[in-house]
């Protein structure tokens, strides 16, 4: 009882008699964890999206985790970007990947002229508030893993940050390269297809977080 109301993501027992025994005494609508609070983006309304100042202004608003999209530089630095095109959100134009962390100095968010950020400002940034960063990695390209391993040893960080991915390719490498930081398939599910589905995600080490 214990395991299940620390809200882990799965129980390992011997005798799973004695685990379903629990969960028969839970009612059919009982939560096992409170409802994570996840600022999409930091807070877009009032702040630059996936900035420093957002994720901050969300953690203090109450938010439990901020969630921040991820790319990476031709030098191999994680940097925070939605769109993966510059032109939406910044002073510059272009594909971020086609630039140097060093390069994108060169411009800034358009709301305040704030800096482009890595993970590593907004891990630091967030150091002491308690706040979880659920980090989509919307690229493709496969070093970023390992130089999210980096990042995550550099900083001591593991136990504040999850990953999320459309990538499933991304996803074999997390479980390869990093299977101790929770993952998970942002592609669709449904009820014809679970089965493979569920195949699929046990491959993978990782969970599921689609709207059905």
């Amino acid at each position: 009882r214990d395991c299940i109301n620390s809200g882990a993501y799965g129980v390992i027992a011997s005798d799973f008699g004695a685990v379903y025994g629990v969960l028969r005494t839970y009612g059919e609508n009982d939560l096992f964890r409170a409802p994570f609070n996840v600022a999409h983006r930091g807070l877009p309304k009032q702040c630059n999206e996936n900035s420093v100042s957002g994720a901050l202004a969300a953690a203090a608003s109450g938010a439990t985790h901020v969630e921040l999209d991820g790319w990476i530089t031709t030098d191999n630095e994680i940097m925070l970007l939605h769109d993966g095109l510059l032109d939406r959100t910044t002073t510059g134009t272009g594909h971020i990947e086609n630039y140097s962390a060093a390069e994108l100095k060169q411009f800034t968010l358009t709301l305040d002229a704030e800096p482009i950020p890595s993970l590593t400002d907004a891990i630091r940034a967030l150091k002491d508030t308690g706040v979880i960063i659920v980090f989509e990695i919307k690229t493709k390209k496969p070093e970023i893993v390992a130089r999210l391993k980096q990042v995550l040893n550099e900083e001591n960080c593991y136990d504040r940050l999850v990953v999320i991915s459309f990538e499933t390719s991304i996803l074999a490498l997390m479980k390869e390269l990093l299977p101790e930081v929770p993952t998970a398939n942002l592609n669709s599910c449904s009820a014809s297809t679970f089965k493979t589905d569920l195949l699929q995600l046990g491959e993978l080490n990782t969970g599921v977080d689609c709207n059905s």
